[in-house]
């Protein structure tokens, strides 16, 4: 949308510089002590698994992004499930009249994968 003030593409400056810097993603730093009890709480190994390496890779993290790495953790998790059923029945089965169907796990797993992936695009990390 070039010709149209503000449209440029170039970060802000100013005092709209400081609107844009609460909106932008922190800076990863280095973790300091161990995950939130609150956070790991309910999860299963995978789920914990996932939560302490996002924890110690990127450092410190908002409330509001806790919640949203609690929830992430939650969904490795049912994905973690949904793999162990998926690689024991087969992603194919035999329904009740002797066809092939898809099994029932495989769309769950899927809309888990999407959650998953808008979960972290959410948290906004950036590897600075």
């Amino acid at each position: 949308m070039s010709g149209k003030k503000g449209r440029s593409g170039r970060k802000p400056s100013g005092s709209r510089a400081l609107a844009f810097a609460a909106v932008a993603p922190a800076v990863p730093q280095a973790a300091v002590g161990p995950v939130p009890a609150s956070v790991v709480d309910g999860l299963q190994a995978p789920g914990q698994r996932f939560v302490a390496s996002m924890w110690e890779f990127y450092g410190t993290w908002s409330p509001d992004a806790l919640v949203l790495l609690r929830e992430a953790g939650g969904v490795v998790d049912a994905l973690a499930a949904y793999q162990e059923v998926l690689a024991a029945d087969g992603r194919v089965i035999v329904g009740p009249r002797g066809g092939t169907l898809l099994h029932p796990a495989v769309r769950p797993q899927a809309q888990a994968v999407r959650s998953l992936a808008l979960l972290v695009k959410a948290l906004r990390l950036t590897e600075d």
